[in-house]
């Protein structure tokens, strides 16, 4: 209930003596959380689809990093959460696509808010514990799920916040020059390599 216990209703649930703080798997307040484009997809345009990347390590802070990995730690937090009207009902995870939780990919994850009126259509039961995407919206779900993966491992690879698309790497000489005369091959030590 992280959206209800955050949003302007600012309902308050306690355990016990305990008062229950929300929960932001997308650290949507860390300016190096990075919110691609939103979808709308369905049969009326009625699921929207917000992917994030989350921030490298080196653009979070401790606590950020503690909450970040949730209940279960990052690898098992990447994925997608469904929300029903409002209410986290998949907290994370491929649902039933083929991408498998890794390292690398540890920085995706992806909002899907769905109204109550297609509870049949995703297989969401009186428990609200589980949804499996219709048909229709698998191969948008699973581009959005690659796309946003790909951004998430330039990112999880990148130190001090440069990508290796934009790192120039040094010039390098190798350290033997290969020559050929005629049939022999020599080799002579290359005097730029240093």
């Amino acid at each position: 209930f992280h959206r209800y216990l955050a949003g302007r209703e600012r309902i308050q649930i306690n355990v016990g003596e305990h008062n229950c703080k929300p929960w932001d798997p997308f650290l949507t307040g860390n300016n190096h959380t990075q919110r691609l484009p939103t979808e709308t997809i369905g049969g009326n345009n009625e699921i929207e689809v917000i992917p994030y990347v989350l921030p490298h390590v080196s653009k979070r802070s401790n606590e950020e990093t503690r909450v970040g990995a949730g209940l279960y730690g990052w690898n098992a937090q990447q994925g997608f959460y469904v929300y029903r009207n409002r209410r986290m009902i998949i907290p994370g995870g491929y649902l039933d696509f083929k991408f498998k939780p890794e390292e690398h990919y540890k920085l995706c994850r992806i909002e899907i808010d769905l109204p109550n009126n297609l509870d049949h259509e995703w297989g969401i039961d009186v428990r609200k514990a589980a949804a499996v995407p219709p048909g229709h919206v698998r191969n948008d779900l699973e581009r959005i799920a690659k796309a946003t993966r790909e951004i998430a491992v330039s990112v999880y690879r990148a130190r001090s916040g440069i990508t290796p698309r934009t790192r120039r790497e040094p010039d390098r000489y190798p350290v033997w020059l290969k020559e050929k005369r005629g049939e022999k091959i020599r080799y002579k030590i290359n005097r730029k390599n240093e």
